[in-house]
């Protein structure tokens, strides 16, 4: 005997199936939960190559030009990300490791200093990892904590701005610049009076607990709990004491 199902039923079923697919395609992927910091740390090179490149990773070749790095600096400076991103520099886009061993020291110190003079508001920390290249050699690559920039809109010096957008950095229009500059002057201004309002809450809770407190017992007489009656009472006992230092006197 087959049974009949309620349509309500039915369609509380199918909405239930829906839902969970779009729990599914929100859930974030196991490289968006890693955090820059940690790829920016970790010791393991394997973990750090292998990584795929996204909104907060990118790979760059050791013969990447100082200007790319500039726009690295930008972009991860403007985000969307507020964690800002890494640039691991030796590592092909189709993640071969090839190293900066090999580079002179003036072409090193150039990957290091991250087209630095290109973008003057770009904020950067640089650290080595050693690791083994496709030739099975010892070797190492740079990498750079890049980090997001709050208060301003970071730009290279001839005056374009990049954000980073999946796993390429892309160039922005005048229109979304004008928007960032608006949207972090704006956090900017709230950040600021948040800090405010919780240094004078601090402030004021700081002089409420310095002022002298009384507590009520139930039998005490109703004098006993004003401070003028202590202050009386101190006042008699440093009398008391003075008379009798004078009587005692010779």
């Amino acid at each position: 005997m087959k049974l009949l199902e309620h349509p309500r039923v039915r369609s509380d079923t199918l909405v239930a199936k829906q839902l969970s697919f779009l729990e599914l395609l929100e859930r974030p992927t196991v490289e968006g939960l890693v955090k820059p910091d940690q790829v920016f740390t970790s010791d393991d090179w394997r973990f750090v190559v292998g990584h795929p490149e996204n909104t907060r990773l990118d790979r760059k070749s050791a013969r990447i030009a100082p200007a790319g790095l500039a726009e690295c600096l930008s972009a991860f400076g403007n985000g969307p990300a507020v964690e800002g991103g890494v640039v691991v520099i030796g590592v092909e886009k189709d993640g071969t490791v090839t190293g900066c061993a090999s580079l002179a020291e003036e072409k090193l110190q150039s990957l290091e200093y991250m087209g630095r003079d290109q973008c003057p508001d770009g904020r950067y920390t640089t650290n080595r990892l050693e690791v083994i290249n496709a030739r099975g050699k010892p070797d190492f690559i740079v990498r750079a904590r890049v980090l997001f920039v709050e208060d301003r809109l970071v730009e290279l010096t001839n005056g374009t701005a990049f954000c980073r957008e999946s796993d390429r950095s892309r160039r922005l229009t005048e229109t979304e610049k004008n928007e960032i500059r608006i949207n972090k002057a704006s956090a900017l201004s709230s950040w600021r009076h948040v800090r405010s309002l919780t240094q004078t809450i601090f402030a004021s809770r700081t002089s409420r607990s310095l002022r002298p407190r009384f507590v009520r017992c139930p039998t005490a007489p109703r004098k006993f709990l004003t401070s003028r009656y202590w202050n009386r009472c101190g006042s008699a006992a440093s009398k008391t004491a003075s008379s009798s230092r004078t009587t005692s006197a010779p």
